[in-house]
């Protein structure tokens, strides 16, 4: 669901710079704010969903429906009275196996196979989602990064061009008192 929020943000953010591009065009810079305001919220809504996502994909329930927890359940079956349990072993190798990813066995059918039934692909969106969280996280922090060396460069910069412009400043005001036309 997050990764569908993000593309309809996606594409809302193309549409509204293609739309930035023709006020900016027309030299209208009421449209060019306006929009400019529209794509600003896009990002906080974007952020959200973002925050929201790494919340509901790192907190237990999404850890343990992304099957960060087989492992430990290796060799645990779940006993009820009706049909002698659920084997976690072969859930998870069907999620890693599957040709339709993860699948319980809900019966076998007249030649002896298993009739495999699947519940849910979260397997596989849980580690994609784990991924794209961690890359989006981290591209985040280099951006941060990259924006405070580009304001210290700048700041060095503009500390420079004062000291410059005053030497002048100074350099104009000597010569006025000095050489009176």
């Amino acid at each position: 669901m997050f990764i569908f929020i993000w593309f309809i943000l996606a594409l809302v953010s193309v549409v509204v710079a293609l739309f930035q591009v023709i006020a900016f065009s027309m030299k209208k810079t009421g449209m060019f704010k306006c929009f400019g305001c529209i794509g600003s919220i896009g990002g906080c809504v974007g952020f959200v969903t973002f925050i929201l996502a790494s919340i509901s994909r790192w907190s237990e329930a999404g850890r343990a429906c992304s099957g960060e927890f087989w492992a430990a359940q290796a060799d645990w079956k779940v006993e009820n009275e009706v049909d002698g349990g659920f084997d976690y072993v072969a859930f998870e190798e069907s999620c890693q196996t599957g040709p339709k990813g993860c699948a319980f066995v809900d019966g076998v059918d007249e030649e002896g196979n298993d009739v495999l039934t699947p519940i849910s692909t979260t397997y596989y969106t849980g580690l994609f989602l784990n991924v794209i969280l961690i890359i989006v996280w981290v591209s985040i922090g280099l951006g941060c990064c990259c924006s405070c060396c580009g304001m210290m460069m700048m700041s060095a910069k503009m500390k420079k061009g004062m000291e410059a412009k005053g030497n002048s400043v100074n350099q104009d005001s000597q010569n006025a008192t000095t050489n009176p036309m």
